[in-house]
C-alpha cells in the first residue's frame, strides 16, 4: 500500500506521513444501526494539518460494550457520526 497523497499544494506533491498505528474508529452505519470499532492506521499532512485514517483491518474488534475499555487505555477513538 502507497502512501496517501494530500492535495493542499497544487505545485508539487505532498506525501502524508503516518502519525498513529492502530487508532479506533467507530463504525455506526452498519450491523443494522449497531456501534463497531474498527482499527485503522493514522496518517497526516505535514503542510496543511490534515488527518485520515486509512488500512482498516479485515475485521471490527469490539462491539459498543468494550469501547470504555479502550477509551481508559488511551486509545484514540475517531466517530464516523451519524
Amino acid at each position: 500500500m502507497g502512501r496517501p497523497i494530500c492535495a493542499c499544494n497544487k505545485n508539487s506533491v505532498v506525501e502524508m506521513k503516518p502519525v498513529q498505528n492502530g487508532v479506533c474508529v467507530i463504525d455506526k452505519h452498519y450491523d443494522n444501526g449497531s456501534i463497531l470499532v474498527r482499527d485503522g492506521d493514522l496518517w497526516g499532512c505535514e503542510v496543511c494539518g490534515t488527518e485520515m485514517i486509512m488500512g482498516f483491518g479485515k475485521q471490527y474488534l469490539s462491539k459498543e460494550d468494550k469501547l470504555v475499555n479502550l477509551r481508559e487505555h488511551g486509545i484514540r477513538i475517531f466517530d464516523m457520526g451519524e
